[in-house]
């Protein structure tokens, strides 16, 4: 790491050879598919306890037949395939099988039932999206969403919708299951023809499209490549460990973090839970996966916060791991407690959808984790931080996080207006993360720009700072702070509270705290002008389809809340 005077601005470690990601997702699972006994993935599934392996082998060989019988089906190389995520073994055979025909899978999840996000986004994908592949999901739930999509099907695949005419074919997400409506995957398989020629696959050519979260809105489309997709590989290896021969990763394959990257890249096992979306609640979830790690003794878990949060408040700390590693949104230091007691030691992978890895946090004991710190720039990758106008900000002020990867961002699917905001001309990549880059070397991430300024009268407010504090409040769950305009006082903070158990809390007493903790007193009329002019108390915060908190959403039924209440 190399940082640069006073200026916020700091430098990762190169990356090794550019030769080493010269490749594409499909030849590399070829290659590891040359020891027929390698294990890409142990499934486990935690209702039934069934336990399933999948070599790279058959991952391979059932790709290779189902590229087959895509090309048969008229698939071909540049065309878009909406895949919707399930964590079993025939994804993989479709996401490297769409690969293998030079067609792009366009990663999505079924979130509402009346299947007009769906319908939205693979029409958002334009006229080069020609074919959808899902599964039926549990009790046919996703069936009866396509159901709605397309007016017509049958036993051959063949669909139309209105709505969606460039879609022409359907897969179920099944080796077998009769429909009368949709393919599965054994009838496109069947009846391929061995000389069937691939089409020439470049590493730069596009491997796959994720969706953004969508928690500040609309989710985006962005587009990765082959090299992309194995340098972002390399980088999960060296956060999780390169002598990692098992880890233990359930995030979605529709995600960056739970995509085939790190597979192609190191042909290493990965452990998973099939059905995970469908555990009843944390406590059931924790014991899960302590079962799942310990039988398999896996070096690394990629988990997520609210797990974390379980593992403390149980504090028995009965199982151990070498390392924990989370990421999708800052961590509190609290979590790093766990370090010498749930795990030797503690990582905060920090990134994005659209350049992958930026930064990794690694604690070895507690006291080496600050509040949202992320560390320092993973190899690749160089950081700056910025104000207003685009100039870098000195050290120990807070600005705006740009970055510039190995990882090229290729822009948004079909939105070329947002892509050029968010990318300068000389590569850099706009975040819109507020951050702080410590004269120390630490490197604070405090949330969104869009979320984390307000102008309160004569000054910009901090929302960020407010939320970190009340976070620390005892009588508090969750928070989220937010802005909304009113013709009277332009921008009015809000807070969001969730509280604990048997806890009531009043805007006078939750106001004298912060004066409290920020040392100010009430005297002041600009000090009182920054406090939160309301709060609103929730009893639970929705979320996106990813897990995240959805910041619209709690603001909008914190409004309907407060206008509620102003009316009684």
């Amino acid at each position: 790491m190399a940082m640069s005077s006073n200026l916020s601005y700091m430098t990762g470690r190169q990356l090794p050879s550019a030769r080493n990601f010269y490749s594409t997702v499909p030849e590399m699972m070829k290659h590891h598919s040359l020891d027929q006994n390698k294990v890409v993935h142990i499934y486990y599934d935690w209702e039934t306890g069934d336990m399933e392996k999948l070599t790279y082998k058959t991952l391979y060989d059932n790709a290779r037949k189902f590229a087959k019988g895509l090309l048969r089906l008229g698939i071909k190389k540049g065309h878009l395939v909406g895949l919707a995520g399930e964590n079993i073994p025939e994804w993989t055979y479709a996401a490297v099988g769409l690969q293998l025909c030079g067609a792009i899978p366009l990663n999505f999840f079924f979130n509402k039932t009346d299947g007009k996000d769906v319908e939205g986004l693979l029409k958002s994908a334009g006229s080069e999206c020609k074919a959808i592949i899902f599964p039926p999901g549990k009790s046919n739930i996703n069936l009866a969403v396509v159901e709605k999509i397309f007016e017509e099907g049958n036993e051959r695949g063949e669909v139309v919708s209105e709505t969606l005419p460039s879609i022409k074919l359907a897969v179920i997400l099944k080796m077998h299951y009769e429909s009368e409506r949709y393919l599965d995957m054994e009838s496109v398989i069947a009846n391929v023809v061995d000389q069937t020629e691939f089409p020439a696959l470049d590493p730069d050519d596009i491997a796959t499209i994720f969706m953004t979260s969508g928690s500040l809105g609309i989710p985006k489309l962005v587009q990765h490549s082959h090299r992309n997709i194995l340098i972002f590989g390399h980088q999960v290896r060296e956060c999780l460990g390169s002598e990692a021969e098992k880890i233990f990763n359930d995030r979605s394959f529709c995600w960056i973090v739970g995509f085939l990257a790190w597979e192609s890249y190191t042909g290493k096992t990965r452990v998973i839970i099939r059905n995970v979306t469908s555990i009843p609640s944390m406590q059931v979830y924790h014991d899960v996966v302590k079962k799942i790690v310990l039988a398999e003794n896996c070096h690394s878990v990629i988990m997520i916060i609210p797990l974390l949060q379980e593992i403390l408040n149980r504090g028995t700390f009965d199982w151990r791991i070498p390392k924990i590693v989370t990421a999708g949104q800052p961590v509190p230091s609290t979590l790093a407690t766990l370090t010498g007691k749930a795990c030797d030691c503690f990582s905060v992978l920090y990134g994005c959808t659209e350049i992958g890895c930026i930064a990794e946090k690694v604690a070895y004991k507690p006291e080496d984790f600050m509040d949202y710190e992320v560390g320092d720039p993973v190899q690749g990758v160089e950081v700056k931080v910025v104000d207003r106008e685009g100039n870098v900000v000195e050290c120990d002020e807070e600005g705006e996080l740009y970055v510039r990867s190995q990882i090229r961002f290729l822009g948004y699917l079909n939105n070329e207006t947002k892509s050029h905001a968010v990318n300068s001309k000389s590569g850099w990549y706009k975040t819109d993360d507020s951050v702080k880059m410590m004269k120390t070397g630490r490197f604070i991430v405090n949330g969104r720009m869009k979320d984390s300024i307000a102008k309160v009268g004569p000054r910009f407010v901090s929302l960020a700072a407010i939320e970190i504090q009340l976070k620390k409040h005892p009588g508090i769950s969750d928070v989220i702070v937010f802005s909304y305009i009113d013709e009277l006082h332009y921008h009015c903070v809000c807070c969001a509270i969730i509280s604990k158990e048997n806890t009531m809390l009043s805007k006078a007493e939750l106001d004298e705290y912060l004066l409290d903790k920020a040392h100010r007193t009430e005297a002041n009329l600009m000090q009182k002008l920054e406090l939160p002019r309301s709060y609103a108390f929730l009893k639970a915060f929705p979320r996106t389809f990813s897990g995240k908190v959805d910041r619209r959403q709690v603001a909008e039924m914190s409004k309907q809340v407060l206008f509620e209440h102003s009316n009684q």
